[in-house]
């Protein structure tokens, strides 16, 4: 079970890092003015 467990968390770090990156390479690509436009569509 444990190496289960160790695959889950090692999948997790992967996910989390590769949208980190891919976050961050979108940010570069576009202005960041979606996210304020979500927020303020009240």
């Amino acid at each position: 079970m444990k190496k289960w467990a160790g695959a889950a968390i090692a999948y997790l770090v992967l996910v989390m890092a590769g949208y980190a990156v891919y976050d961050t390479f979108w940010a570069t690509q576009e202005p960041v003015s979606h996210d304020i436009e979500m927020e303020n569509h009240e």
